[in-house]
């Protein structure tokens, strides 16, 4: 069976590279997922998009218009599925079983970079690359930022959170750390941009709806006061609105402001 589905990932992605402008591949070895590679007829720059916990990475393109205006304006798009990631660096003897497939920051950073970097010319140093991520994804764009501020330019967070440790109850993340009261350290430890916050270099916009259920909007309100305080020559900017929440529909409206963002940190 397994021969039969790597199979079909090939088919699919000869066919994708003939039929469309997409470009689709499968990265397997030591975790599986699927990306989509869209590249701009005249490309000045590329930007990730980074999904939520468990979301497809297409809703992006599906449901809000930043696909079709990014790729208008000139950028190249990567769409990674990473799944149930949280965006942690590693995983722990507690982490559940079912948790274990899905890829580490680390392995995004020493297999997806790389790869991207070689089979597309694009990641790399000097370039102008950005990153937006969505709920968790958001916290995984900042420290996609964080940690690799010679590759992106500037990133953008939309309802993420950005302290775990103030969320102590969360299942996703007693999931992968095991119980906070146990582990705190790995609560509070390199996953936590928030108490890394002194160590950004890359400008941040951060989006969030004051009626988000989902994921407080005093993450972000909590995480600019920190990195304005830490970082205030960046142009760090935050977005409060005062009548949106959890969803594609708030998400949606604010593509032509995430543009705009990363438009004014072209190099």
């Amino acid at each position: 069976m397994k021969k039969a589905g790597l199979f079909f990932v090939v088919f699919l992605f000869c066919f994708c590279l003939k039929a469309t402008a997409n470009k689709s591949f499968y990265l397997s070895n030591p975790n599986s997922i699927d990306c989509i590679v869209r590249l701009a007829d005249h490309p000045k720059g590329t930007i990730i998009l980074l999904h939520g916990w468990n979301f497809s990475p297409t809703e992006w393109c599906e449901k809000s218009s930043i696909c079709d205006s990014a790729l208008k304006r000139g950028y190249n798009l990567i769409l990674p599925n990473l799944g149930k990631s949280t965006y942690h660096w590693q995983t722990y003897p507690e982490t559940r079983k079912d948790y274990l497939k899905y890829p580490t920051r680390k392995w995004m950073y020493d297999s997806l970079f790389v790869y991207l970097q070689k089979s597309f010319s694009v990641l790399k140093a000097g370039q102008n690359n950005f990153v937006a991520g969505i709920s968790t994804g958001g916290r995984g764009a900042a420290l996609f930022a964080l940690e690799h501020p010679e590759l992106f330019k500037a990133a953008v967070c939309l309802s993420a959170d950005f302290d775990q440790s103030l969320l102590k109850g969360e299942p996703i993340n007693t999931g992968f750390y095991g119980p906070f009261e146990k582990f705190p350290d790995r609560w509070k430890g390199k996953d936590n941009i928030y108490n890394r916050a002194s160590e950004l270099k890359v400008p941040l916009l951060l989006i969030h709806g004051k009626k988000d259920k989902m994921c407080p909007y005093t993450q972000s309100e909590s995480f600019y006061a920190k990195i304005s305080m830490n970082n205030n020559p960046l142009g760090h900017q935050i977005i409060l609105s005062k009548n949106d929440g959890h969803s594609y529909a708030f998400w949606s409206a604010q593509s032509e402001i995430i543009l705009n963002f990363f438009d004014q940190h072209l190099h």
